[in-house]
């Protein structure tokens, strides 16, 4: 897990750093294991949690240990990447990964109740 997340740093400096993020971002998926992580930060807080909370309703519908573990490791106090712009996430998401569903018919946990009445 620590591995990975250290993996996850490298991705993200590379991108933060890069020109033309896209471009880098197509390199950098070249490899699988890039390509896995690279998946999971562009769809950090929309596609997947960055959290265990055991009182939210409304969230993103897919949860990855790797990224969760990434988000305290890396930004125990902030968003996954202390995100600045997450539609232009979305965007660079769908440009990357065009096969990828990016909308979800899912309300996951919206009817869970911590303790019934």
């Amino acid at each position: 897990m620590l591995i990975l997340t250290l993996q996850i740093k490298i991705i993200i400096d590379r991108i933060d750093t890069a020109k033309n993020k896209e471009v880098e971002i197509k390199e950098i998926v070249k490899n699988p294991i890039n390509n896995y992580l690279t998946e999971l930060i562009l769809g950090a807080h929309w596609k997947y949690h960055t959290q265990l909370c055991l009182y939210d309703g409304n969230r993103p519908p897919f949860h990855d240990p790797v990224l969760v573990v990434a988000n305290k490791v890396l930004y125990p106090f902030t968003l996954f990447r202390n995100y600045p712009d997450l539609p232009a996430t979305i965007s660079l998401y769908k440009s990357i990964y065009p096969n990828n569903p990016t909308s979800f018919d899912c309300n996951c946990g919206i009817h869970e109740h911590l303790f019934d009445n």
